[in-house]
């Protein structure tokens, strides 16, 4: 079977995410297939008859978001916790832990599809934890709206409209009650899709604890203003955003979409990213 999906990823035309659904329809094995690229020891299990895990193995596991990967090396700490809202099948933490970044990594993915790889693809690993649930302002269970042929869209908000939506009924709790029995972040990598503002909501602490918080922004799923999200913050927080190098540039008026970089005085990797990150 890996002779065969090379062979079809080698093939000049545009037909090749087709023919991997079809062999995936009749190869069920192939819906948790282990990924090995960038001569990582360990797999990425990914279900080969979904768009965005079709996309990664035919790039050999080049990501558009380039960008965060370099800033992750760039700020690893092997005495930090990275906690990471939104994993997905679980990209970036098999990236750290294919490269021992962090003390420990918790992971947090509500859609039980991406759960159940995210999961095969952390087995074993002890500084690594899975949480099948969403984070939102409070512990309670909310509809979560999922494209049925793409795994990185999903959402508790409803203002996600994707192709072919599904909707299921998903637990979320909240950064604060999850403080209680989890390891404090010193990094926060949140993807949501339009939900950040009922997860800050949740999260008094965050002029407490002052993690370095890494955050997809999309203008258009957004019930709040860039400028009312980042009332959120206090005056010790610099904001910028993330270009497909890995450095930081201040941030513009308007943004429509991008990777932000919210990191404050008051955290311990605050001097090694103003000094080494920023694009003067």
């Amino acid at each position: 079977m890996n002779y065969l999906l090379n062979c079809i990823k080698k093939l000049p035309f545009r037909g090749r995410a087709f023919l991997i659904r079809i062999l995936s329809f009749f190869n069920k094995s192939l819906k948790k297939y282990p990924f090995f690229f960038n001569n990582y020891e360990f797999p990425f299990y990914l279900n080969l008859n979904d768009d965005t895990a079709i996309n990664l193995f035919l790039n050999n596991g080049l990501s558009h978001e380039k960008g965060l990967l370099s800033i992750l090396n760039k700020i690893s700490n092997k005495n930090n916790v990275f906690w990471d809202i939104g994993s997905n099948y679980g990209f970036y933490p098999h990236h750290i832990l294919n490269n021992n970044l962090f003390l420990e990594s918790i992971c947090f993915e509500p859609n039980p599809n991406n759960y159940d790889l995210l999961s095969l693809t952390l087995k074993n690993q002890n500084n690594f934890k899975t949480y099948n649930f969403g984070i939102g302002e409070k512990k309670s269970f909310l509809n979560f709206y999922y494209s049925k042929n793409r795994s990185d869209l999903g959402s508790f908000s409803p203002v996600a409209n994707y192709k072919n939506t599904r909707i299921k009924k998903i637990e979320i709790n909240s950064i604060d009650n999850v403080l209680k029995f989890i390891s404090k972040p010193d990094i926060i990598k949140i993807d949501v899709e339009g939900f950040e503002n009922e997860v800050f909501k949740g999260f008094t602490s965050l002029n407490k604890i002052y993690p370095v918080i890494i955050i997809e922004w999309i203008d258009n799923l957004q019930p709040i203003t860039l400028e009312e999200f980042l009332n959120y913050f206090d005056n010790s927080w610099n904001h910028f955003f993330i270009d497909n190098d890995g450095y930081l540039h201040k941030i513009k008026p308007k943004i429509c979409s991008s990777d932000l970089l919210l990191v404050s005085s008051n955290n311990n990797l605050y001097d090694k990213i103003i000094s080494d990150l920023i694009v003067k």
